[in-house]
């Protein structure tokens, strides 16, 4: 994972992604060019009722972006609650 300023890039095999910082408003200016170009968009805001208002708000504005919503409070707290810890060597 790269992190480019405040924006992070995110790469999966098949798929790439683009990370990017809404700084608590659900109508940044950059959001209506991504979805001009047709990019899928998904907001990944915490689970907490300031996140879930944020991400209402966010698809009540723009009805094609849909919801990650993590199962923890946040997505650092899934990725710790599942990740998977090396084992030692036989």
């Amino acid at each position: 994972m790269g992190q480019l300023g405040r924006h992070q890039l995110l790469c999966a095999p098949s798929r790439s992604f683009l990370h990017l910082h809404i700084r608590s408003q659900p109508n940044p200016r950059w959001l209506p060019l991504l979805i001009r170009h047709g990019l899928e968009i998904y907001c990944g805001l915490d689970s907490d009722s300031t996140g879930d208002n944020m991400a209402k708000d966010m698809m009540t504005l723009y009805p094609g972006v849909r919801r990650l919503r993590p199962i923890q409070h946040d997505w650092n707290d899934d990725l710790k609650a599942h990740s998977i810890m090396p084992q030692p060597s036989p």
